[in-house]
C-alpha cells in the first residue's frame, strides 16, 4: 500500500509511504457484496480496518462502508459507481475538514488477480484530482 498526506488546500504535504498490508476478503451474494478485513503495518504501527461493499441492483450502485479499530465505528458509506474501460470508479460528496469535496475510489481490474484501488480527492468538482491512498492487491492462489 501507498499513502501520502494531503493538506486543507488539497495538495501533497507528505511524500509517498509505502507500507505492507494482507487483506482478506470474503465475497457476499454471489458477487453482489464483499466483506474485506485488513491488517496495514503502517510506519507508526500495525492498524487494522474492515470494510464492506453491498450492491443495489435497484438503483444501480454500491454502498462502501470503512470503518477502523482506532475509531470503533462505521463512517459514513461512500454510494454511487460506474463501470470505466478499466474498472469502476465510485464518486461521491464528502468532506475535508469543514470544506465540501468529491472523493473517488478507483477499482482497476485489468489483471483480475493484481487489482489496484485508488483514493482520490477533488475541491473543485471533479476537474482536478489528488491521489492520497493506493491499494495494490495480488490474490493468493487457494
Amino acid at each position: 500500500m501507498r499513502q501520502r498526506k494531503v493538506d486543507a488546500t488539497l495538495q501533497a504535504s507528505s511524500p509517498w509511504v509505502e507500507f505492507g498490508a494482507t487483506a482478506t476478503v470474503h465475497r457476499l451474494f454471489g458477487g453482489a457484496g464483499f466483506f474485506e478485513e485488513y491488517r496495514m503495518i503502517k510506519p507508526e504501527g500495525v492498524k487494522f480496518a474492515v470494510g464492506s461493499r453491498l450492491y443495489d441492483p435497484k438503483l444501480n450502485e454500491w454502498r462502501i462502508y470503512w470503518a477502523n479499530k482506532d475509531e470503533g465505528q462505521w463512517q459514513p458509506p461512500a454510494i454511487g459507481g460506474f463501470m470505466t474501460n478499466a474498472g469502476i470508479d465510485v464518486i461521491y460528496d464528502d468532506t475535508w475538514g469543514s470544506r465540501a469535496i468529491l472523493t473517488r475510489y478507483r477499482w482497476t481490474t485489468r489483471n483480475p488477480d493484481r487489482p489496484v484501488w485508488e483514493q482520490s480527492l477533488s475541491g473543485d468538482c471533479g476537474v482536478t484530482w489528488i491521489s492520497n491512498w493506493i491499494m495494490e492487491f495480488s490474490r493468493v492462489k487457494p
